[in-house]
């Protein structure tokens, strides 16, 4: 097997962790790139399998690789690390932001927060948290909202507790 569609499905995982965040979505998609990657790989046998590899280190190196990759699809898809990984650099970013909401300053276009483009920068009318959306769908936004994990006060179709103040939120 050769590592090749196993780490460009690693980074695609990866990159849809950052990109949509939501946990089911992300879950999914991993198993997905998981079956394409080794799809490709059985296709792709005569040109880029183990046998193409010269030398015993080098084969060796490659099956290495595959299940460092294949780690990371699970890894990934169970505890969300590369959304954390950015969250925790943004920090400091969000916490801006949200003093500046709570001052009452308006946002009116879209902005950057550290990794992430927020759509829309509020203080939600219903419960008074701050939300830095990422994503205004009117079927149900996607964003951080600041509030202690044990009182998010929103319609959730999924969360994910990022700390005390902090959480990723779909909204249903």
């Amino acid at each position: 097997m050769s590592a090749l569609p196993l780490a460009i499905a690693a980074g695609l995982s990866i990159w849809i962790s950052l990109v949509i965040g939501e946990p089911l979505t992300v879950a999914v998609a991993a198993f997905a790139f998981l079956v394409i990657a080794m799809l490709a790989d059985l296709f792709l046998w005569k040109w880029i399998g183990l046998h193409r590899c010269k030398s015993l280190r080098s084969r060796q190196a490659s099956i290495f690789a595959g299940f460092v990759c294949v780690i990371i699809l699970v890894s990934v898809s169970l505890t969300h690390w590369p959304l954390r990984f950015a969250y925790r650099l943004s920090r400091p970013s969000f916490d801006q932001i949200a003093r500046s909401l709570q001052g009452g300053r308006k946002f009116e276009k879209p902005l950057r927060a550290g990794f992430f483009f927020i759509e829309k920068a509020e203080i939600y009318d219903l419960n008074g948290k701050v939300c830095l959306w990422t994503n205004i769908d009117p079927a149900g936004r996607t964003g951080f909202t600041q509030c202690p994990p044990d009182d998010v006060q929103f319609n959730l179709w999924s969360m994910i507790e990022l700390d005390d103040d902090w959480q990723f939120v779909s909204e249903d």
